[in-house]
């Protein structure tokens, strides 16, 4: 493993409210569980299967302590999307500030984009968010992500509110 300092292009997007004519579909081929306190090991192994190609290091660069600390306190939430009992993605929500929920972490495995589960994932967080009357939903993305992540929070309701270069540590594996 292999650590560099890197200038990354990163996208903030924002949605203020659920977008009109919103509606989420249950699809009885997937489920979406809430992971209350998922262990290190079977955290790490969701977050490097589903952001190894899209180079998520940060998490890996975290000691067990740091990592525990985030993932199990009460105000993270973690939802992992099932498809055939095997976990293909999962979304990760900071919901410290009610007024102002972030969205840490949303991702796929490689095989299971373009098939629709994205928006199905995304359509069930964008419920529990505003199930809660949050002033507005936040995440960051950079260019290291897939090519079409911006345009996708785009097409779910998010609005680019700014763009600039900052230096990441990037994890080569």
């Amino acid at each position: 493993m292999r650590k560099e300092l890197c200038c990354v292009r990163t996208f903030y997007l924002e949605m203020t409210q659920k977008p009109e004519n919103f509606a989420f579909e249950t699809k009885t081929e997937y489920s979406i569980l809430q992971s209350e306190k998922p262990n290190l090991e079977f955290y790490r192994f969701l977050y490097n299967f589903v952001g190894k190609d899209w180079n998520w290091s940060r998490r890996l660069l975290m000691t067990d302590e740091e990592l525990l600390k985030i993932i199990h306190h009460s105000d993270t939430e973690m939802y992992i999307l099932y498809s055939d009992g095997c976990p293909v993605g999962f979304a990760e929500l900071d919901c410290r500030n009610n007024e102002e929920i972030e969205f840490v972490y949303f991702g796929l495995t490689k095989n299971s984009i373009g098939k629709g589960l994205g928006k199905y994932l995304m359509n069930f967080i964008i419920d529990k968010v505003f199930s809660r009357s949050p002033k507005r939903f936040w995440l960051h993305t950079c260019e290291l992500d897939h090519p079409k992540a911006v345009d996708f929070y785009q097409k779910a309701g998010f609005s680019l509110y700014k763009t600039q270069n900052e230096m990441e540590e990037i994890v080569f594996q």
